[in-house]
């Protein structure tokens, strides 16, 4: 009975997100942030914002506690957990509708998970987690790379695994492969109810936790200043923090002042959470939460 239910939670969580709304030329596009997290572009390094289209060679790092959605464009998501760094590779976008998608994940480390959610598109992805690279094609599978391990959990369809030259397959739902660092893998074994369902979480957006989205109706103003280079500094630090800010020129009382807020949240919840943790590490007094009219 226990297992039954903890299996149930894992897969409720892991329910399908929502399509990618993003520019047809591009890849893929950010659908969610839960700060902190960068993307790494040309050799610069900025923070993430949701709706941010990707392109190949893009780099996505999220930093503690953090969280990222990202949708493909033939309409799969991607989940990445806390700490975690993936790379965009070879992504080939089809002009029509019944063409192939490929492309490359390279999960460098980290937590990720990769649901299907548009049935009967002809894709051809492949995802690599450090030691192993596993085939993709219609499928809801979920695997992190750890510095003693790497390890991917079947959820739903099927995949082939390849690591050390030799091929995995793996096609009934909650199964294990554990590959651990410089050993053979283990056989594929059904996954542990206990740790499939602490695992879950790792890839989930925690509601209340800063959740940003390009729809969210909540902005956290977090400072006004009269001089624009205090806003730009401030401005600076935020997103070399990873959090992505924007600034705002206002007049009030016939005066003028330059505002640093982050749009987005999806929640009143999420905006004062972040407040207080920014407010804290970045000096600001008292950090003002709005819903978007």
């Amino acid at each position: 009975m226990r297992r039954g239910w903890l299996l149930a939670m894992a897969i409720s969580m892991f329910g399908p997100g929502v399509q990618l709304a993003a520019a047809a030329e591009a890849p893929a596009a950010i659908r969610l942030v839960q700060a902190p997290a960068w993307l790494e572009r040309g050799g610069l390094r900025h923070a993430l914002a949701p709706g941010r289209a990707l392109h190949n060679g893009d780099r996505i790092v999220t930093g503690s506690g953090a969280r990222v959605v990202l949708g493909l464009a033939e309409g799969s998501v991607v989940k990445l957990g806390a700490d975690a760094t993936l790379a965009l590779d070879d992504v080939v976008v089809p002009a029509t509708q019944d063409g192939l998608f490929s492309g490359f994940l390279d999960v460098v480390r980290g937590a990720f998970r990769f649901t299907t959610t548009v049935v009967g598109r002809r894709r051809a992805i492949d995802a690599r987690v450090r030691s192993a690279t596993i085939g993709i094609r219609g499928t809801d599978v979920w695997g992190k790379s750890e510095a003693a391990r790497d390890f991917v959990v079947l959820l739903e369809g099927a995949i082939t695994i390849e690591r050390d030259g030799r091929e995995y397959a793996l096609d009934e739902a909650l199964s294990l492969f554990m590959a651990p660092r410089g050993a053979a893998a283990l056989p594929i074994a059904p996954v542990d109810a206990d740790d499939l369902a602490g695992w879950a979480a790792e890839t989930e957006p925690q509601a209340g936790q800063g959740i940003v989205d390009p729809d969210g109706p909540f902005v956290l103003h977090l400072a006004s200043f009269a001089a624009a280079a205090d806003a730009t500094r401030l401005a600076t630090a935020l997103d070399a923090a990873g959090y992505a800010s924007e600034t705002s020129r206002m007049s009030r009382a016939g005066s003028v002042e330059h505002r640093v807020s982050i749009g987005g949240y999806a929640s009143q919840a999420d905006a004062v959470h972040d407040g207080a943790r920014l407010a804290m590490r970045h000096g600001i007094e008292v950090p003002r939460v709005e819903r978007r009219r």
